[in-house]
C-alpha cells in the first residue's frame, strides 16, 4: 500500500514538473464562417484551434493513463471535432478566395 501511494505521488509530481496541463480547455474556440471571414480572422481562428488541439494532445499524452476511457475518448473527440470544423470552414474560405482571384494559389 505504501508503495502504491508513493508511486502515485511520484507520478503526479513528474507530470506537474513536465508542464502537463491539469485540465482540458473549457471552451472550443469560435470557428468563423469561411464564406465571409477575412484572412486575419481565419489566421486567428487557426492559431486558437491549434492551441486548443495541442493542449488536449498534451493532456492526453501525460495524463491519458489516469483518465477513464470515456473521458479520454470525449477529449479526443473534442479535439478532432474542433479541427474538422475549422478545416471545413478553411476549405470554404479557400474556395471563396479562388473565386475572387482565380490566379491566387493557396
Amino acid at each position: 500500500m505504501k508503495y502504491s501511494i508513493a508511486l502515485l505521488t511520484l507520478t503526479f509530481a513528474l507530470n506537474a514538473s513536465a508542464s502537463c496541463p491539469f485540465l482540458a480547455p473549457s471552451e472550443i474556440p469560435s470557428i468563423p464562417d469561411g464564406t465571409s471571414a477575412s484572412a486575419d480572422t481565419m489566421q486567428s481562428a487557426m492559431s486558437q484551434v491549434q492551441a486548443y488541439v495541442e493542449t488536449i494532445e498534451d493532456l492526453l499524452a501525460c495524463r491519458g493513463p489516469m483518465l477513464s476511457s470515456a473521458h479520454y475518448e470525449e477529449l479526443l473527440d473534442k479535439a478532432e471535432n474542433a479541427a474538422a470544423a475549422f478545416n471545413e470552414q478553411l476549405a470554404l474560405y479557400r474556395q471563396r478566395s479562388q473565386q475572387l482571384d482565380p490566379g491566387l494559389t493557396t
